[in-house]
């Protein structure tokens, strides 16, 4: 079961919100991502530049994890990422939907083409 829902906050800011409760036993997930667009309707609207995709997962994989809010990867059994596992998504081929782990795992700042590949990037893939 999938509940989807939008609104604006009061400076402009977009949130999509989807909940996800399915599965059941150790294949139950029960989570909220969210995609915020940081300046509404405002180009350029791109997932990594001004949209970023968050994670609050509660139960993962049957385990109940504790409700973390959690910048958006691919999460392994332990609810962990790594910053190979964003390089994979945040770069300018992929969706972009980790560029925000890369950016919280840099000091909440938009890592510079050095530091993307210091961090594993390619540096013409850069994607901001």
């Amino acid at each position: 079961m999938s509940n989807r829902y939008k609104f604006y906050l009061a400076d402009g800011t977009f949130v999509a919100m989807s909940v996800n409760n399915s599965g059941t036993g150790t294949g139950r997930h029960l989570n909220a991502a969210y995609l915020i667009d940081i300046n509404g309707d405002k180009k350029p609207n791109i997932i990594g530049q001004d949209v970023y995709s968050f994670m609050h997962l509660m139960v993962f994989q049957g385990r109940h994890i504790g409700g973390k809010l959690l910048p958006h990867c691919i999460y392994d059994e332990n609810a962990q990422c790594t910053t190979e596992q964003a390089i994979t998504n945040c770069n300018s081929e992929g969706p972009g939907l980790s560029c925000v782990y890369l950016i919280f795992s840099n000091g909440w700042k938009i890592p510079s083409k050095e530091e993307y590949v210091n961090m594993g990037g390619d540096v013409t893939k850069y994607p901001w």
